[in-house]
């Protein structure tokens, strides 16, 4: 029978002289798998490096040992946490003897005794059992203290190794490596000879990628060397280019190629153009979080990146390469990244976006993609409304010529160069999907009012319709493109009421059901009474959907009627409920716009006198408007401040948050006394203006104003919780601004603590800021006052939970202290 060692030979030199390497390669490692022999394992080794020419091929079989080399090279910066977390290590799943020399570089570094990574390097050593390793291994174990477990592992795998036979090689597969050998030294010689040109003809079109001139030379180079991208470059090259061979050329070597753009791209999703790569998607699954390494010539092409909402840092690091400057398009960039970009001067256009999940400041965030000089486009996937209006005035969006948004059934595109700049498009009747477009239309009068276009494939009913036309209120242009209507649908048109803006698109039909009909008859200040009532029950039996429609049959009927106070708190009462019900129902969204809708019409000048604040939302005028705000209604609006900063704070954009917390605090502030205003520089806030326009003193502005101190000092203790929360973020993951945000918690806190002096917790957040700003004493001093109030220990706070930090433990240590002394006084 014909030795299998030999027969494996024969086939491996039968792949190489049809150049196909990769096949010859598995050939030759199972061969080295039968046998063991030195001899074959120099060839593998040599194929290999053969393969990684011109440019570093990562591919299944010739990737795995360069990324091994990888870890080797990078080796001083990365720690050995970092080194076990390498994908690579967990791909080597068979012998092969081309991983010995690195296995055998990083089991000799310092960093190798972690115990982790020193079991990790043992386990692969005993899976390849290379010969070849036992001297350098017997070498290293003389080095090591006998008695250690290091020894003791290393001892173990000598052993396993040592047990290998190694056949002495036949005739016949002598001869077979001697020809493997001259075939390998002709390839070698003849790529040496080509190397330099090769290199020099592809910096030409890196330089210049739409010369087809350099292209076409290189097609031709390539076909002398039997390289089949030659022939592809020269395909696609022409004006109708062979398809079918093109898609046949990239089955059987695309592969090879997207290889070489690296170990971290999704295979099978490369784009070629002209024979060349331009457009990749990174492998989310695979990409280190520390240092990456760099992408290969073979990237000078690309000028479109998809991160695949990645948030590793590493991902913001790596694209300023030099090989990098054609990409000009991301896509899939997760927030984490975004805010890391601006740190470099990349030529990227165009980005798309998703911020919904991770912690993010959109204040950083902003600030480094205003840093990117060329940055003229950006697509919001998964947003919301108000991310719109973020985006529209933001210093970001002054310089964008398109911007889209993409959310639940809805999108919004605006493009300055067009004659009807902002288009709106409502993909189906989700509930909630108009009602959201409504206020994603409103926002977008931030980028332009030049026009809009409305646009739909589906009936709408009527009320969602005028819904949607009391949105473009402000446009000077604006187009439908929607269906006809039935004639059922005009005849409806005729009778209904028109709907509310904002109420996320209730059809006015569903609303005037059973509930509707209970409210015939009655005074329309009891009737509306009635249905809020009726929706509170619903909402504390967590009966969402009823309480919802409850809420919306008031905004349905009552909406419009003649002004009067008593149903203005009744509207504005539906509409915090109802955000309440849809926050309670797992709808932030629809939550967000009605608490916005509330506080968009207490700045139009809902329920206050005329004059205050002059807007363009109010229209008319009525005599009988009182002469100063409604107290009820105030609290209501306060409550959709503190409710929609909840919202924001629960989708962790924490700053704003705060920034919500603070519109509250500058509308209600003159309900505190003049020295905690003064603190907060509150010295004329809106409604106090307007109270003391009306006759009143500071001082009765403050009696009038009592009931709102509670707000004020919920909003300066929740946004002292959110700033502590985030400061703690940025000292885990070392970043800047936690100093001075902390020091804005503790005065949040401490001028909570002003208006509610029973409520020590918040008192002893303020002591927790001072002790994570390093202000030992001052800390101290707090937790003192704490005490000397009645508290007769010290527990641990809520805001200790979130993000811990080395700190926290000092800081219990410290408590525990205090309270202790507390307990002996």
């Amino acid at each position: 029978m014909r030795d299998i060692v030999a027969w494996l030979l024969g086939l491996a030199l039968e792949a190489l002289e049809r150049s196909e390497e990769e096949v010859a390669l598995r050939r030759l490692l199972e061969a080295w798998d039968e046998g063991r022999a030195e001899r074959i394992a120099v060839l593998a080794e040599r194929l290999t490096k053969l393969a990684n020419r011109p440019w570093p091929s990562h591919g299944r079989w010739f990737g795995l040992p360069r990324q091994l080399e990888s870890i080797v090279d990078r080796s001083a910066q990365l720690s050995a946490e970092e080194m076990v977390r390498e994908p690579c290590f967990l791909d080597i799943l068979r012998a092969d003897p081309r991983f010995t020399p690195s296995l055998l570089a990083l089991a000799a570094l310092p960093k190798a005794h972690d115990e982790v990574l020193f079991r990790q390097l043992c386990r692969l050593l005993i899976l390849v059992k290379d010969p070849r390793s036992l001297e350098p291994l017997r070498a290293l174990h003389a080095s090591l203290p006998p008695d250690s477990g290091y020894a003791q592992q290393l001892g173990s795998a000598i052993t396993l190794i040592s047990q290998v036979e190694v056949p002495v090689l036949g005739a016949e597969a002598s001869a077979l490596c001697d020809a493997l050998e001259k075939a390998l030294t002709r390839r070698e010689e003849s790529e040496a000879r080509s190397a330099p040109l090769r290199e020099e003809l592809f910096a030409r079109i890196g330089a210049n990628p739409d010369d087809d001139g350099a292209r076409l030379v290189l097609a031709d180079h390539l076909l002398e060397h039997e390289d089949p991208l030659g022939e592809l470059i020269m395909l696609q090259c022409q004006p109708r280019p062979d398809e079918a061979r093109v898609a046949q050329l990239l089955e059987l070597h695309g592969a090879k190629w997207e290889a070489q753009l690296g170990p971290y791209v999704e295979p099978g999703k490369t784009r070629f153009e002209r024979g060349l790569p331009v457009a990749a998607v990174a492998a989310r699954m695979k990409w280190p979080s520390a240092k990456s390494p760099s992408p290969g010539p073979f990237w000078l092409t690309v000028r479109e990146v998809d991160l695949d909402w990645h948030s590793s840092p590493a991902l913001a690091d790596w694209l300023p390469h030099p090989h990098l400057s054609r990409v000009t398009v991301l896509r899939q960039v997760s927030a984490a990244v975004a805010t890391r970009l601006g740190r470099h001067p990349l030529p990227v256009r165009r980005l798309e976006l998703r911020v919904d999940e991770a912690p993010f400041s959109e204040k950083d965030m902003f600030a480094s993609l205003s840093s990117l000089p060329n940055l003229t486009s950006v697509t919001v996937r998964r947003a919301t409304p108000f991310e719109v209006g973020v985006y529209a005035n933001s210093v970001l969006g002054p310089r964008l010529e398109r911007f889209e948004a993409c959310g639940d059934g809805w999108s919004l595109v605006v493009t300055l160069s067009e004659e009807v700049p902002v288009e709106a498009t409502l993909l189906h009747e989700r509930s909630g999907a108009s009602g959201e477009l409504a206020q994603a239309i409103h926002y977008a009068k931030g980028f332009s009012i030049r026009g809009l276009r409305i646009r739909t494939q589906r009936r709408l009913a009527p009320a969602i319709v005028r819904g949607l036309e009391e949105a473009t209120s402000g446009y000077m242009r604006v187009e439908w493109d929607l269906p006809p209507a039935r004639d059922d649908d005009a005849a409806q048109a005729g009778r209904e009421p028109l709907a509310c803006h904002g109420t996320a698109g209730v059809d006015a039909g569903e609303a005037g059901g059973p509930m509707g009909q209970a409210s015939q008859g009655f005074p329309p200040e009891h009737a509306a009474r009635a249905l809020v009532e009726l929706g509170r029950s619903f909402l504390e039996k967590k009966q969402h959907t009823q309480a919802i429609a409850a809420f919306d049959d008031v905004l349905r009927q009552f909406d419009r009627a003649p002004w009067d106070m008593s149903l203005r708190q009744q509207v504005a009462e539906a509409l915090v409920q109802r955000g309440v019900a849809f926050a309670q129902q797992g709808r932030p969204q629809q939550a967000f716009i009605s608490f916005e809708e509330l506080i968009r019409r207490f700045n139009a000048g809902y329920g206050l006198p005329d004059g205050w604040p002059p807007s363009s939302f109010r229209t008319g005028r009525n005599e009988n408007r009182s002469s100063v705000p409604d107290l009820h209604l105030c609290l209501l609006v306060a409550e959709a401040f503190i409710q929609r900063a909840g919202i924001l704070a629960r989708q962790r954009q924490p700053l704003a948050a705060v920034a919500s917390f603070d519109e509250l605090v500058r509308y209600f502030g003159d309900a505190v006394e003049a020295p905690l205003r003064e603190q907060l520089a509150l010295t004329s806030t809106p409604v106090g203006m307007l109270f003391r326009r009306h006759g009143q003193s500071t001082k009765e502005v403050q009696d009038s104003r009592a009931p709102l101190r509670r707000p004020v000092s919920e909003a300066l203790r929740k946004s002292g919780f959110c700033e502590l929360t985030e400061a703690k973020r940025r000292i885990q993951q070392g970043e800047e601004g936690a100093a001075s945000m902390l020091l804005s918690a503790k005065d949040r806190f401490e001028a909570a603590a002003t208006l509610e002096p029973d409520r020590l917790t918040v008192l002893h957040h303020a002591g927790y800021a001072a002790f994570l700003r390093g202000s030992r004493d001052e800390a101290r001093a707090i937790f003192s006052k704490v005490l000397g109030r009645g508290g007769e220990a010290l527990p641990e706070l809520a805001g200790m939970n979130a993000y811990p930090i080395p700190q926290d433990e000092e800081f219990r240590s410290l408590l525990r202290e205090l309270s202790e002394g507390r307990a002996a006084d």
